[in-house]
């Protein structure tokens, strides 16, 4: 049975949550109608709930009661249309409406990034694959995203055991400073990567990082054969950079915010 989501970079979604899930020892909750991946903590930034296409209103009250006290969780659901499940979500007491992705795609393998003319050594990738660089990825990104300290560290446990062969988080260090600006992040599944976690600190944004980190991991890929990259640009900024590197718009999603102390 089929997810309530459609196009292929939002079924990446689905793919980079079970496969980060697995390798994290994350509670996976899979039934019938729908699959609930669950982190430990209380945020939804780790929390989700995929539903498949034959999920009944009557089943939510049964769902949300496998959450734990306190606990919230992220519901995304494609919105090419307004189905009786997403009405059902936006009058629900405790669920809010989320931020609204917009999902990407790029055929790499026609795509010549040498047309791009940008000097992708002027930032420098480090693997995150110690304690330690997860605390620094945890550092900044509580500071992009502006969520509590320590995310990271309890939810993406694979990244603390060293390398992982299909998904990678890095620090990017700047050539003129060697101080860390941001991180990114990406997941292969066959033939086609899906990005993540793309994040430039206040200090360095607009002045060309954003394009820089995206096109290195596209020359990283191409080099492996990846044909297709897919990713959920959030914001304004992210989106024109996708698009100037020629990504196309493929459906549309919002993510709405189920929370159990919401009254």
């Amino acid at each position: 049975m089929s997810f309530l989501l459609d196009s292929l970079p939002a079924r990446a979604l689905v793919d980079y949550h079970s496969y980060i899930s697995k390798a994290s020892a994350w509670k996976i909750i899979q039934e019938k109608d729908f699959v609930m991946t669950l982190n430990g903590g209380q945020a939804s930034l780790m929390n989700f709930l995929f539903l498949k296409r034959n999920i009944k209103q009557s089943r939510f009250s049964y769902i949300f009661s496998l959450l734990k006290k306190g606990e919230s969780i992220t519901i995304p659901i494609a919105t090419e249309k307004i189905t009786s499940i997403e009405q059902f979500l936006k009058n629900h007491d405790k669920v809010e409406a989320g931020y609204t992705p917009m999902p990407l795609e790029l055929d790499l393998q026609s795509t010549d990034l040498y047309a791009f003319n940008m000097d992708i050594d002027a930032i420098t990738f480090h693997t995150v694959n110690s304690i330690e660089t997860v605390r620094i990825l945890d550092s900044l990104t509580s500071t992009i995203f502006l969520h509590g300290s320590g995310i990271n560290s309890r939810a993406i446990r694979v990244l603390q055991k060293g390398e992982d062969k299909f998904l990678k988080y890095f620090l990017v260090t700047e050539r003129d400073s060697n101080r860390f600006i941001g991180m990114c992040a990406f997941l292969i599944h066959n033939d086609m990567s899906c990005f993540y976690c793309d994040g430039i600190l206040p200090a360095y944004r607009n002045k060309g990082f954003g394009y820089l980190i995206v096109l290195k991991r596209l020359y990283m890929l191409k080099e492996l054969g990846i044909k297709k990259v897919v990713v959920q640009a959030v914001g304004a900024t992210s989106q024109h950079i996708y698009k100037k590197l020629n990504f196309l718009q493929k459906g549309s999603i919002r993510l709405y915010i189920y929370d159990s102390k919401r009254i």
